[in-house]
């Protein structure tokens, strides 16, 4: 009976060592090809609740507004609404592109300076605006809303007269060439540089009447900006951040462009789209196109 005892249990040991010595090679294939053998994931249960409770509603007019809703929309409607306000009519097309913004550039500078001089009740010789400020491109000939000049202008810069002298005022003119800004009340003769940059040749002034004028360094001048170039700018006006007189118009630029836009309306004009000349590009000493 002993022996038989001992004989079974050797024979267990025996296939006990097996076993473990096959899953010690088991798991060392498995870390060599980097990983352990995938698990099969459960079968998702699946429980049947029986058929969904499914309602339909059509919206439209017959449903009543939401009194806290509508308290809320209140306070903006108005405001939405006066957007789509009628203020006056373009004759052509403004399109933004080249020195001075081109013919929008020249639009939103004669805004400018006109509603600066009717504010403030004394002649402005130029008006300066960076054309990066026109967030627009094109404003298709027609009808002008509050909407129009909203897309056009949508930040809050003010107007700013500053004061300088006329060797400053040329300065100042240098950097809208090179910049390629938007100005009123100049006739700018441009030309190249070796660096393909554009370069102030000459300049004089022409008030509103087209009478034309030089100018002089010495003489002193007035300039309405917005605060942006005054107060920012990346330094591209240098001489006009100098000043040392800046008088705040009161107005922004885009309720100045508002205000222009329906006194020619009240005076029976149409805003004109042009490129009229206040820029001319000298290409060997013969003058170039306008713009």
């Amino acid at each position: 009976m002993s022996k038989t005892f001992k004989f079974d249990l050797s024979k267990r040991c025996a296939a006990l060592k097996v076993m473990v010595c096959v899953s010690l090679c088991v798991a060392a294939a498995s870390a060599q090809q980097g990983g352990t053998a995938p698990r099969s994931s459960p079968a998702p249960s699946t429980k049947v609740i029986g058929k969904p409770n499914v309602t339909e509603t059509l919206i439209d007019s017959s449903i009543p507004p939401d009194p806290a809703v509508e308290q809320m929309l209140s306070s903006y409607r108005s405001k939405v609404h006066e957007l789509d306000v009628k203020i006056g009519a373009l004759d052509g097309d403004l399109r933004k592109g080249g020195v001075g913004g081109g013919s929008l550039g020249n639009f939103v500078a004669d805004g400018m300076r006109v509603q600066a001089q009717k504010l403030l009740q004394e002649p402005m010789t130029v008006a300066i605006t960076n054309s990066g400020g026109l967030r627009v491109n094109t404003i298709n000939s027609g009808d002008l809303y509050i909407r129009n000049i909203f897309e056009l202008l949508p930040f809050e810069n003010k107007l700013v007269v500053v004061e300088v002298s006329g060797e400053q005022l040329l300065d100042a003119l240098r950097s809208v060439v090179a910049n390629r800004e938007c100005q009123s009340g100049a006739i700018i003769r441009y030309g190249t540089d070796a660096d393909k940059k554009s370069v102030l040749i000459g300049a004089d002034l022409v008030d509103e009447h087209g009478k034309r004028s030089q100018i002089n360094p010495v003489a002193l001048y007035r300039v309405v900006t917005i605060d942006y170039l005054l107060n920012v700018g990346n330094g591209r006006f240098p001489t006009l951040q100098a000043a040392k007189t800046k008088s705040p118009v009161g107005i922004t630029i885009r309720d100045a462009l508002i205000s222009y836009v329906k006194d020619e309306a009240s005076a029976g004009r149409k805003v004109r789209a042009r490129l009229d000349g206040r820029f001319s590009l000298i290409e060997s000493a013969k003058e170039g196109r306008p713009e």
